[in-house]
């Protein structure tokens, strides 16, 4: 769990940077940290985390990370928080599709 749950508390980015280390993307997890922290920010709390499946946070932001959810249509927060996350969303989008590109040229090797 990277958020909520018996965790709770403690710090994320050295839990997100051992779990994409596994697969060698451990670069994205300041990415993935700050896309975390706005979220919760635009939320106004802690993200909840699903046990077997996902929450409606953990949805919601898979949503609005992969494009199939518009912020303003799913999210009520101020301006500012609106203004950032949607800037984390695009930087963690560009750095997602960066590591992709990466493996897509070192399988070709």
């Amino acid at each position: 769990m990277l958020a909520g749950g018996p965790r709770q508390g403690a710090p994320r980015l050295p839990r997100l940077h051992a779990l994409l280390s596994a697969h060698d993307r451990g670069m994205l997890a300041p990415a993935f940290d700050s896309l975390l922290t706005l979220y919760e920010a635009a939320l106004g709390r802690a993200i909840v985390v699903g046990d077997t499946a996902l929450s409606d946070d953990e949805r919601r932001l898979l949503g609005l990370l992969d494009g199939s959810l518009q912020r303003h249509a799913c999210l009520d927060c101020d301006k500012g928080s609106a203004s950032t996350l949607d800037c984390a969303l695009c930087s963690t989008r560009l750095m997602v599709a960066m590591a992709a590109t990466a493996t897509r040229a070192e399988a070709l090797q």
